[in-house]
């Protein structure tokens, strides 16, 4: 088992029109063994001038001092008492950093405002910290359900939140030691908590983080991965939800023949970019589950599209010669009866594996995964329909023949 990690940070189309730079920052560490990962994001406050700098220097500073720290310290799990007191340690690194950069551009220190989430996780234990908005979500190994670590941080004003440079950092900082292998984990700034949590419950939305999940899981991670979200980020479909810059960086734990990192000792940094519309030529395994979804049920049943293909089929045929019988008279009632006592049989088959069938194609990737067993039933009911009204028709056309 080992870690794969992929970040991304990219300028919104809010900044990109009054020709902001990217405010986000993240950064990601996985020690040489593949068994440690460090993780942080942060958001520059939009009202201060130079706080690209106060997220990039606040991660940097943090991950810099976390790798430290568990060289020193090993792996052992600390209490919640333990870690508060290592990121309160951390957060007076991160003000001294920023009072050093605020020296050297000449500035006051809450011009470099910015908020902070940082996570480290191991094989068996995971802790983590927040400084202001944006979100850390989980998934245990074994676990079917995605976990939200700390509720959403809001101020009492829309668009406030705390930051690293606030009075009250310290007093509003987050901290949770989790126990158990974590086999997903997900930061990201508050560009994207819209889409990402329903704020309704205080959950997390499992279709959004499944997708990156089972993407990481089956293909891993690569050079073109960081690109393959990046384009995600940048496209439509996120952008109408929300102007803001937004970051990602997403986890996996898995097993190690599905890594393709060649350089698992350095620090892997990203920062703010601006557009590019050049689509991937590879898949894109972190978007969409339908190669997933489709690669899974061919190879634990080779044959299962074409079984299906043939219910189909014999389903269309029955109902053709049920419709057909419906004209003649002679007496062949019970073979009419038999006959749609078939038809009925083979309509339920059909019915009954015709949702798997739709999923695996992809129909359920333009609609939700819910409704695809309707949309089977739909299109079973309309291959009954169709077969019986075909039948008819031929029956009509070919019955005076044959009884001439």
């Amino acid at each position: 088992m080992s870690w794969n990690a992929v970040g991304c940070s990219v300028l919104g189309t809010s900044h990109k029109e009054t020709n902001i730079d990217c405010q986000d920052y993240v950064a990601h560490h996985i020690d040489k063994d593949k068994k440690i990962i460090i993780g942080a994001v942060a958001d520059g406050a939009g009202s201060a001038k130079y706080s690209q700098y106060g997220s990039k220097v606040s991660v940097e500073t943090t991950i810099s001092y976390l790798k430290e720290w568990y060289c020193k310290n090993g792996i052992q799990a600390p209490t919640e008492d333990e870690a508060r007191e290592l990121f309160t340690v951390i957060l007076e690194e991160v003000r001294a950093g920023l009072t050093d950069k605020a020296k050297e551009i000449d500035c006051h220190l809450g011009e470099l405002a910015s908020t902070l989430i940082v996570f480290v996780s191991t094989p068996n234990w995971t802790m983590a910290m927040q400084i202001g908005d944006g979100f850390i979500v989980t998934k245990l190994r074994d676990s079917e359900s995605y976990h939200l670590v700390f509720l959403p941080s809001k101020g009492e004003y829309v668009n406030e939140t705390t930051f690293v440079t606030s009075s009250d950092a310290l007093a509003e900082m987050c901290v949770a030691v989790i126990d158990g292998t974590q086999e997903f984990i997900c930061a990201s700034t508050d560009g994207l908590e819209r889409m990402a949590i329903d704020f309704s419950s205080l959950k997390a939305h499992p279709k959004f983080f499944e997708p990156f999940y089972l993407g990481i899981k089956e293909y891993g991670v690569n050079e073109e991965s960081e690109k393959i979200l990046e384009d995600w980020l940048n496209s439509d479909e996120v952008n109408k939800r929300t102007n803001d810059d937004k970051t990602l960086l997403l986890c996996c734990y898995t097993s190690s023949n599905n890594s393709f990192d060649k350089k698992p000792d350095i620090a892997q940094k990203g920062k703010g970019r601006k557009p590019k519309t050049k689509k991937p030529k590879r898949y894109n395994q972190l978007d969409s589950t339908r190669k997933v979804e489709t690669d899974k049920v061919q190879k634990e049943n080779p044959s299962f599209l074409s079984a299906v293909n043939s219910f189909i089929a014999v389903s269309f045929l029955t109902h053709l010669f049920a419709g057909s019988l419906l004209e003649l008279t002679f007496p062949l009632s019970r073979v009419f009866s038999a006959l749609l006592l078939l038809s009925t049989l083979v309509t339920f088959i059909t019915i009954t594996n015709l949702r798997d069938c739709f999923f695996a194609e992809g129909i359920s990737f333009f609609c939700k995964k819910k409704h695809s067993r309707l949309i089977g039933i739909v299109f079973s009911i309309s291959l009954s329909i169709g077969g019986l009204a075909l039948g008819f028709i031929c029956s009509k056309i070919f019955s005076p023949i044959a009884f001439k």
